[in-house]
């Protein structure tokens, strides 16, 4: 502000982007304060449109057996225990979700010219990329097509005791099928139960912001992602997700990006949710940004 003339009943107001204090011997000092007068009429904030939903898609089970994890089809044991932890946290995350082939495909996949990024914000909500799915490589195409899938919702409700598929009188989940039922088409007549999904790169002062006006924040959902590239990810470079409660300061949950994992946590109206601002560190590893495959489930 030095070489400013001063004169009477003159304002000066400046605005200036907000970084990174970088220097290990130097901190921000901010002033703050407020301007009184009389009210004045304000606008109406803007509220963002609601994303459309998709309900689930028709997949093959030979299909299903190229992608996940055989582990994860053990409705008896694995799926049981699963649940039991789940129904106890509301959250979980499962290792090696995907088999190693198909995880690699992903991951070379994503980092490929032929995938479209797209910035998104605004500043004040967040800043990240999301990929243009319009012109996706078809082994993303379809992953997407897979997470979206009625076998991925079916798994999911014995995952977490949730009703994602058609919902019977009374609202009662269906029962269970066995290995042996699953062979063959996995069709079934969804009803209500919805999701919507994309792909989102994450590098340096990537964010979210938690904001009232989070049209996604106003239902219950089940919170699905997967993530790559983040082997060599530590907690001090941000990127993690929290979860917190509306109004209250504390951290209810916090969910680290790991390789090939399946996170799952469930949230109600009053859950808010964001993602760590990604600082300068990151730059230090080989690898500078990790992606993540997010779904959100509704009932």
């Amino acid at each position: 502000m030095s070489g400013l003339q001063k004169m009477v009943v003159n304002f000066v107001f400046s605005t200036q982007m907000v970084e990174e204090v970088l220097s290990k011997n130097k901190v921000r000092w901010s002033v703050a304060g407020w301007f009184h007068g009389p009210n004045i009429e304000r606008p109406h904030p803007y509220i963002e449109p609601v994303k459309p939903l998709s309900t689930a898609t028709d997949i093959q089970t030979e299909e299903v057996k190229k992608w996940l994890n055989v582990s994860y089809l053990d409705i008896e044991s694995a799926l049981k225990h699963i649940q039991s932890q789940f129904e106890e946290e509301s959250e979980i995350q499962l290792e090696n979700f995907f088999l190693d082939n198909k995880f690699e495909e992903i991951s070379h996949a994503l980092q490929s010219d032929s995938v479209v990024w797209t910035k998104r914000g605004p500043p004040n909500k967040r800043n990240l990329y999301v990929a243009d799915e319009g012109n996706l490589p078809k082994v993303l195409q379809d992953c997407l097509h897979f997470m979206k899938s009625e076998f991925m919702f079916y798994l999911l409700e014995h995952m977490t005791g949730l009703n994602l598929t058609e919902k019977t009188q009374g609202s009662k989940p269906k029962k269970a099928k066995s290995d042996s039922q699953l062979d063959g088409d996995t069709k079934q007549n969804i009803g209500e139960p919805s999701c919507r999904a994309e792909l989102r790169k994450w590098c340096h002062g990537s964010y979210t912001l938690a904001h009232d006006t989070d049209t996604e924040a106003h239902d219950y959902a089940l919170d699905v992602s997967i993530f790559t590239h983040c082997n060599d990810w530590k907690e001090c470079y941000g990127g993690f997700i929290s979860y917190i409660a509306n109004g209250e300061d504390e951290e209810l949950l916090t969910v680290n990006p790991s390789d090939n994992s399946l996170s799952l946590v469930y949230r109600d109206h009053e859950t808010l949710r964001f993602t760590k601002h990604i600082n300068h560190l990151i730059t230090e590893i080989d690898t500078p940004e990790f992606y993540e495959i997010y779904v959100v489930f509704y009932e």
